[in-house]
């Protein structure tokens, strides 16, 4: 029936058909951002001005004066390299706060590709509803979605296309892009790609792994080299930093990895309980969360390098139990609505507030405690 709709001349019936398909993901994808949202608000009364010594402008900050001139040196060691954003928004024209908008293109691209990944696998809208849901109540939503300037749901979305696209060209796009987003992808892309691998029965080692890899040496290369050309040594200024504050990332690893996934703990340990190779995929986990804790200072936030895992969980679930799994998608991702959340840095834990309480703060004008 489908061939012959498709295949039929277009009828004001066929109209309708064809764009309520092309509009579902989209749809789930703004409706899970926005109960996302709803649950875990940006802080209104800070964002509505300029403040630089609050953490959600601070980044925006240094975003918005790389926007205006992207090889600038005076700016935060980290964000050197993470230059990619910051060159589009220049090339665009796009000048004063308008940069900002980068951020959220990435988070409504990434959120849609998550559905569309869910719905085209299960063929059930509402297990793509619930698994989304699910991942916009983590940190790889809730952060970018309330704290300004932050491009993660690119990186996320690169790493999300790693371990789930069967085809050649997505994941060496992903791998020549993202790592000039941040270098996260890098430190995620191992695992991305295993775990990605293993859901499916596929070899790790193969022809398929050559592109991608090649296009990460080359990433790689050429950060030294540029380096090295324009003395530009951020990497060693970095670890330095990094270095002594270990103690304190340790201490808070727990509670930001906790609060950066929540609810997605779940598919995330069915994953590992259900992969033929749970050692080998387990051991990579350990050394993807080692290295994303000892290398940041934003727990939280950085604990949503393992969301493809996440997604991968939710594929697993529908194939275990296709006649439950949208109902328990739903479930899982009103868990993760109804748990509490924060961000969890290396100096402290800031908890969110629904949209409600931020609103009434900001048409008060009071700040939390007052």
């Amino acid at each position: 029936m489908d061939e012959a709709l498709m295949a039929a001349p277009s009828t004001p019936a066929t109209a309708r058909v064809i764009p309520r398909r092309l509009l579902l993901s989209p749809t789930i994808a703004l409706g899970a951002l926005a109960c996302s949202l709803v649950a875990f608000a940006p802080r209104l009364w800070l964002i509505a001005r300029p403040n630089r010594i609050s953490l959600e402008w601070d980044r925006a900050h240094t975003f918005l004066l790389q926007a205006a001139d992207p090889f600038r040196s005076d700016i935060e060691i980290v964000m050197r390299w993470r230059i990619l954003p910051a060159l589009v928004a220049h090339e665009a024209g796009l000048r004063g706060d308008a940069p900002l908008v980068i951020p959220w293109i990435g988070l409504a691209a990434f959120m849609t590709y998550v559905a569309v990944v869910l719905v085209r696998r299960s063929g059930d809208w509402r297990f793509g509803f619930g698994g989304a849901l699910l991942v916009a109540t983590t940190s790889a939503v809730v952060c970018p979605g309330t704290l300004l300037g932050y491009n993660d749901a690119w990186v996320w979305l690169g790493l999300t296309v790693l371990a789930v696209e069967d085809s050649l060209i997505p994941p060496l796009v992903a791998c020549l892009i993202c790592p000039w987003v941040d270098e996260r992808f890098v430190v995620g892309a191992p695992l991305a790609w295993v775990a990605g691998r293993l859901s499916r029965g596929q070899p790790l080692l193969s022809r398929d792994l050559i592109p991608p890899a090649c296009a990460l040496v080359v990433y790689g290369l050429l950060r030294l080299g540029l380096s090295a050309a324009f003395q530009v040594h951020t990497e060693g200024a970095h670890l330095h930093r990094m270095a002594f504050g270990w103690r304190q990332k340790f201490r808070f690893a727990p509670m930001g990895w906790w609060m950066g996934l929540r609810a997605a703990w779940i598919p995330l340990g069915l994953y590992f309980a259900w992969t033929p190779r749970p050692r080998v995929a387990g051991a990579l986990f350990a050394a993807t969360a080692l290295a994303t804790i000892a290398l940041t200072e934003d727990q939280s936030r950085s604990a949503a390098v393992v969301i493809p895992v996440v997604v991968l969980g939710l594929l697993m679930l529908q194939h275990r139990y296709p006649d439950r799994a949208s109902k328990m998608a739903l479930a899982i991702g009103l868990l993760g609505l109804v748990l509490p959340a924060a961000v969890v840095e290396d100096f402290g834990i800031i908890p969110y507030e629904n949209l409600f309480a931020e609103l009434f703060r900001f048409w008060r004008g009071t700040t939390p405690g007052f």
